[in-house]
């Protein structure tokens, strides 16, 4: 919400222009410049990366003595951030945050929050209680009414977000389209359109394809259905040839064909909202 941004823009600026003041010791100003960002997904994460490049680019400009100070905090309760995405994803934003010196601290659970310190614990460490200057707290977020409302019309009432087809088109009604924290892309299995697949492939109706026809429709199979090359990746397999219990098979008809595919449909989930 634009009227919670600037809330927490007129926020930051106070904790700016606390620490510039006169007679205050090291810890006082380091206390009212630390920044806290309470969950690891998206939002957190956009959010701790904007507020680095506030900070670096526009008030260490205006308060070039109190930048030395800033600390901005990550807390996360899992081993890694933006779970939900690709594990590059989540290496190379851990990576970025390691280089600009924010402090990522994960498995971390807060459990107490008060005016002056948050309380974390940690496995390891057990609890811990850090001062800081403002806090955000980001571990997820809500549907809105009006969305609520929309889902039990189309027939999506028991669910937290819109679930769309892979080109955004809301599932259950025709002629709208859904994007952004209201929705998330439902990816098509690949075996409720085995049968169809295989007849595109059979060009000569044979009722069998071969390992070259499979190479054909390969390339259009990975688009419409990522999950396909992601399990050949994740497996360690070279190609479709390794789905196949037996690799010298030259030839397959469509129950084999099925049960090469059986098991690809494990690395479909839900994707993140758009």
């Amino acid at each position: 919400e634009v009227e919670d941004a600037q809330k927490i823009r007129k926020s930051v600026m106070k904790c700016f222009e606390r620490a510039a003041l006169p007679n205050l010791t090291d810890e006082e100003r380091k206390k009212n410049v630390h920044f806290v960002v309470i969950g690891g997904g998206p939002t957190g994460v956009e959010f701790a990366a904007e507020l680095h490049d506030f900070v670096n680019e526009d008030l260490a400009k205006l308060y070039p003595d109190v930048k030395k100070y800033v600390n901005i905090s990550v807390i996360e309760a899992g081993e890694h951030i933006l779970t939900m995405f690709d594990k590059r994803i989540t290496h190379f934003a851990e990576d970025k945050f390691k280089r600009t010196g924010i402090d990522l601290k994960t498995n971390f659970k807060v459990v107490k929050v008060s005016d002056k310190t948050i309380t974390m614990s940690n496995p390891t460490t057990g609890e811990i209680a850090v001062p800081y200057g403002l806090a955000v707290w980001s571990t997820g977020i809500g549907t809105r009414p009006i969305i609520m409302d929309f889902m039990k019309q189309v027939g999506q009432g028991n669910r937290r977000v819109l679930a769309t087809d892979e080109w955004l088109r809301v599932l259950g009604c025709d002629n709208v389209y859904a994007l952004g924290d209201c929705a998330t892309i439902s990816q098509r299995k690949v075996m409720e359109d085995v049968d169809s697949i295989f007849r595109v492939a059979d060009k000569d109706n044979s009722g069998t394809l071969s390992v070259k026809n499979i190479k054909n429709v390969l390339g259009d199979i990975y688009q419409r259905y990522p999950q396909v090359e992601l399990y050949l990746k994740t497996n360690q397999m070279k190609g479709f040839h390794d789905l196949l219990k037996d690799k010298e098979t030259e030839e397959l008809n469509i129950e084999e064909f099925k049960k090469a595919l059986a098991q690809v449909d494990s690395q479909v989930k839900m994707l993140p909202a758009t």
